[in-house]
């Protein structure tokens, strides 16, 4: 399972890779900046606190386990 702040990259990798696509210019770090702190204030924490919760489950499962 994937963090909150993985999952934030990744939308941001997301918007940066469409707008290259589409544009000669690329986005600088400044607009990636603005475009994380934007998706951190933007989405809901609920889903995440969930998801980072059965991350934290299932990494201490692959501890007891030894599978890694």
């Amino acid at each position: 399972m994937k963090t909150r702040d993985e999952i934030i990259k990744e939308c941001v990798g997301a918007v940066v890779a469409c707008w290259n696509h589409y544009n000669d210019e690329p986005l600088g770090t400044i607009p990636r900046a603005t475009l994380a702190v934007y998706l951190d204030k933007l989405l809901p924490e609920a889903h995440y606190a969930e998801w980072e919760a059965a991350s934290d489950e299932y990494q201490r499962y692959i501890d007891s386990e030894n599978i890694l």
